[in-house]
């Protein structure tokens, strides 16, 4: 009896809170090979010979913390969060893999038109879209390694 209650309650439950969760679709470079988006990012970002050293550092902290959350989640986490605390995390991994792409894109195409500008530009330019992808890497992995504590 009792179980037929959960079953019902949940059954019942009111998701239109859903749909004021923002949505990104990915884009294909970031969907191939069967690897999730977060993957496809982080090779493509390490693959780049345009990201300093910082930056690749950053991406292996963030892969890291990708892997770990899945690690957390798997090893009874997702047990601890309802519906909406797992659907809402999943969103927020989704929005920081979204903003870090767009981060990245900023930075290649500033260090990409390095000719078409004037050097001192270029190079505020440059550090700027720099800074930018760093600390939205820096704010993912925050964000995940909070969610295991």
């Amino acid at each position: 009896m009792i179980a037929n209650k959960e079953m019902s309650a949940s059954m019942n439950y009111d998701w239109d809170w859903i749909n004021d969760l923002p949505d990104w679709d990915a884009p294909e470079e970031l969907t191939k090979n069967d690897v999730p988006p977060t993957h496809n990012l982080a090779i493509l970002l390490l693959s780049s010979n345009l990201v300093s050293n910082e930056i690749q550092a950053l991406v292996g902290r963030y892969i890291t913390e990708v892997a770990n959350l899945n690690v957390w989640l798997s090893a009874g986490g997702q047990q601890r969060l309802d519906a909406r605390a797992f659907v809402t995390l999943t969103s927020h991994v989704e929005q920081y893999t979204r903003r870090i792409y767009e981060s990245w894109k900023e930075l290649e195409a500033a260090l990409n038109s390095t000719h078409d500008i004037a050097p001192e530009e270029s190079r505020s330019r440059i550090a700027a879209t720099s800074q930018s992808l760093q600390f939205t890497l820096i704010e993912a992995i925050d964000f995940m390694s909070s969610v295991r504590e």
